[in-house]
């Protein structure tokens, strides 16, 4: 299973990054791209 978390720089970053890459195919797989909610994303 593939993932990463990324970082944008701004919130209309993000959302063009969502609109514009999700459901895309990359690398013959799909992308799922959307935005992380709340407590998602942690260093571990």
């Amino acid at each position: 299973k593939g993932f990463a978390f990324v970082q944008m720089q701004t919130i209309d970053e993000a959302k063009r990054a969502v609109e514009e890459l999700h459901d895309k195919e990359f690398l013959g797989r799909r992308l799922v791209v959307s935005g992380a909610k709340s407590g998602e994303h942690r260093a571990r």
